[in-house]
């Protein structure tokens, strides 16, 4: 039997593969740049970038983790950019896009949700708990990383082991501290927030106790906290939010906490002033920012 093969000429269009360069979300605790994660809240429009995704959202789904996801609405869609808005009921994850037939676009970047309740501490500060990390500076190896400090401070700060943990330590048996500021800056959101500093142990056997955990207005560190004098006097017109006063909580495994309300986000120092003389030590655990 004859058979008879018929063949047609037929153009195959190769299409460029899509990929995300980017994720931009917009809320200020990103601008902090002190973690991995990006922070999102509800009815935040975030936006991925990259190129070739098309020009139609037709057949583009966005996925959360490997799974569609009801809570993020595409608002834009464009070749090079994808906006989309955040749903109260997202829990976050990383966001890829899916096309059919090839593998997901990852986006290389996880969201963090962040809501009332929540601890926020590693969008605003680093080296904050254990096991806290140490930097090296003319010859001192075990300076907290991360923590700028005044030249009054280097001598008796240090990260420290004590049975079996770290602590970040302002002052040790026999160092003298006066007038010592450690810090970091941030920017925080307007909304409220409770801060708590955890410490292992605080006490004196002798000397000047003073030290003071606060939050200052301003990102100028050394200028934006305010000196302490002998008699543990705040002094030099500087715009504290919210203090405490570590040295009024002596003991083991004891805390301070303030509250701060603030009505616009802010740029702000966040340290301890000191003045601890001779005998007197704080050893610090931990410090906790949750939302409220």
């Amino acid at each position: 039997m004859n058979k008879e093969f018929v063949y047609t000429n037929k153009e195959l269009t190769l299409l460029p593969t899509p990929y995300i360069s980017e994720v931009v979300a917009p809320n200020v605790l990103n601008q902090n740049a002190t973690s991995e994660k990006l922070v999102v809240q509800k009815d935040d429009i975030i936006t991925l970038k990259g190129g070739n995704f098309g020009v139609t959202s037709d057949g583009v789904e966005v996925y959360v983790d490997g799974v569609t996801s009801d809570d993020l609405t595409i608002q834009s869609f464009g070749n090079k950019a994808i906006t989309l808005t955040i749903g109260e009921h997202f829990t976050g994850g990383e966001l890829q896009l899916y096309y059919e037939g090839i593998p997901l676009v990852e986006s290389g970047r996880m969201l963090t949700m962040v809501k009332t309740g929540d601890d926020i501490t590693e969008f605003v500060l680093r080296n904050y708990k254990r096991v806290f990390e140490t930097r090296t500076e003319e010859g001192i190896t075990d300076l907290p990383a991360y923590w700028d400090m005044n030249s009054n401070a280097k001598s008796f700060t240090r990260i420290k082991e004590s049975n079996g943990n770290t602590n970040l330590v302002l002052a040790d048996w026999g160092n003298n501290c006066d007038n010592g500021k450690v810090w970091q800056t941030a920017i925080l959101p307007s909304g409220s927030y409770t801060i708590t500093v955890n410490m292992a142990e605080c006490g004196t056997g002798g000397g000047r106790f003073n030290s003071y955990f606060m939050v200052a207005e301003g990102k100028g560190g050394d200028q934006s906290l305010p000196d302490v004098d002998a008699n543990g006097n705040l002094f030099n017109g500087t715009i504290i939010l919210d203090k405490t006063k570590l040295t009024d909580n002596r003991g083991n495994d004891v805390m301070s906490t303030i509250t701060l309300n603030l009505s616009e986000d802010k740029p702000v120092t966040i340290g301890f002033v000191s003045m601890l003389f001779n005998k007197s030590y704080i050893k610090i655990s931990s410090i906790s920012i949750v939302k409220n």
